[in-house]
């Protein structure tokens, strides 16, 4: 195997006390295989800010967005408001719908006929880098 191999680990890894990991290698990773459902229609986009913080999604992280999901009540969705990118909740009911953060700082809001209104995609992944995000612990 060559340092250019990423291998999938098969089984659960514990991540208490180190484990062999060499006797679970089983076979090359294919990452569209794991973070892409429907492969013409999902794109990757950056995202930045801390609004959506307490859902994993951190400053830098790295959304996989799937505009063929029609987005249901509790889905996190990029949207498009008067013209602005924003990544929130869809919290909708019967007669209003709205952009909620997953962050107490932040507000919520509540869209309405008069605002121009769309949502792109859903969030079906989210991509981290840890070593970025030691400072908000």
């Amino acid at each position: 195997m060559d340092d250019q191999t990423i291998v999938f680990v098969q089984g659960d890894v514990p991540a208490g006390f180190p484990s062999p990991a060499t006797d679970y290698l089983q076979k090359r990773i294919d990452l569209n295989e794991y973070l892409v459902r429907n492969p013409l229609s999902t794109f990757v986009i950056d995202c930045s800010g801390l609004s959506m913080i307490n859902a994993f999604i951190a400053p830098k992280a790295k959304l996989v967005v799937d505009k063929s999901v029609n987005a249901q009540n509790g889905h996190i969705v990029l949207a498009v408001v008067n013209g602005e990118f924003t990544v929130k909740y869809l919290k909708k009911n019967k007669h209003k719908c709205w952009l909620v953060p997953a962050n107490s700082k932040f507000s919520q809001i509540e869209i309405t006929p008069e605002m121009d209104f769309q949502v792109w995609g859903v969030v079906t992944k989210i991509i981290n880098d840890p070593s970025e995000n030691r400072c908000l612990l």
